[in-house]
């Protein structure tokens, strides 16, 4: 009979994703190469109570005032994320970089994102604020988010 571990190897193959194994058989972490960024994943099989854990690393340094907001997005985030999987992140990074560097809540980042992984129409980007973001920190009205490029 197949370990839940076992499973997991499977569908990284099939779908192939980078990843290795950690220090034992049951944790692994997959680099991710998305459209809206690259990051990481660590994810933890528990063969006997078959339970599978994930978790995304950001790849942006949170400043210290910025927490309970980015808190708060990630709450609002989770609400409606039934089954994450290692391309969450890459969804939901422009909320995540909205929010960190740009003068927009929470609430406001979730509502900007498209309802699929389409781009954000020109009039969600528009009506985006430009305030209070680091001078090397603009919004890239093309792909819809900010970015440093």
């Amino acid at each position: 009979m197949k370990t839940l571990s076992d499973l997991v190897v499977e569908l990284f193959e099939e779908e192939e994703c980078q990843y290795e194994h950690l220090e034992d058989e049951t944790s692994f972490e997959i680099h991710s190469h998305g459209r809206n960024s690259s990051f990481s994943t660590l994810v933890f099989a528990e063969n006997e109570e078959c339970i599978l854990r994930s978790y995304s690393k950001c790849p942006i340094k949170i400043p210290q005032q910025k927490l309970p907001a980015i808190a708060e997005l990630i709450a609002r985030i989770n609400l409606n994320l039934y089954f994450g999987n290692c391309f969450s992140m890459d969804r939901y990074f422009p909320a995540i970089a909205s929010v960190v560097y740009g003068n927009i809540s929470p609430k406001k980042a979730i509502d900007l994102l498209p309802d699929s992984d389409d781009e954000l129409t020109q009039e969600q980007v528009e009506e985006s604020s430009e305030e209070d973001l680091p001078s090397d920190i603009k919004l890239n009205r093309h792909r819809g988010f900010f970015s440093d490029n």
